[in-house]
């Protein structure tokens, strides 16, 4: 893990995008929101994006953030790697993100400190991203989803590989009795 060290760092905050053709280190935390990799061996162009909400048309508009919807996510991405003249059929896609400890708040304590809003839209960012992947024909290699633990996400844009980190931070465990 060491190794990873000598790529220059983006750290990817939710409504982010971030692309690069030189190798480069992408870290993000995850919640609720889902983060979506992808990766072209052939060209060595990876990206990512995090996504604050399954879809668009649900929500006011965002212009200023092409990442914030999950289906919005994903059309961006794709754009870009069009536009790079990467096929769409050689990449490689993984999923991550979408806990749902505002739900299990709300299971074990009633609505006291989480928003009935918010509840349950991490399995709502998932089920948009495999609905949205698979309408643009995309397969989605691997994924780490759902739970009530965030996740600190690290992806290497050059290789594809990526490192989770469960995260605890004992709110739902001490909290969410």
């Amino acid at each position: 893990m060491n190794e990873i060290r000598a790529f220059p760092l983006r750290h990817l905050e939710p409504r982010e995008c971030f692309i690069s053709r030189t190798p480069t280190l992408i870290s993000t935390v995850l919640g609720s929101c889902v983060a979506i990799t992808v990766f072209d061996k052939r060209t060595k162009i990876g990206g990512m994006a995090h996504a604050f909400l399954p879809y668009a048309k649900d929500y006011v508009s965002d212009p200023g953030y092409p990442c914030k919807f999950v289906d919005a996510s994903v059309d961006y991405l794709m754009r870009v790697f069009s536009r790079l003249r990467v096929e769409h059929s050689r990449l490689e896609v993984k999923v991550f993100g979408g806990g749902d400890a505002l739900s299990q708040c709300q299971v074990h304590r009633g609505t006291a400190g989480c928003s009935r809003s918010w509840a349950g839209v991490g399995p709502r960012n998932v089920e948009a991203a495999r609905e949205v992947l698979a309408k643009r024909g995309l397969r989605i290699a691997a994924e780490d989803v759902g739970g009530v633990l965030g996740r600190k996400v690290l992806f290497l844009t050059h290789t594809g590989g990526v490192w989770v980190k469960k995260l605890d931070n004992g709110y739902a465990k001490n909290n969410c009795r």
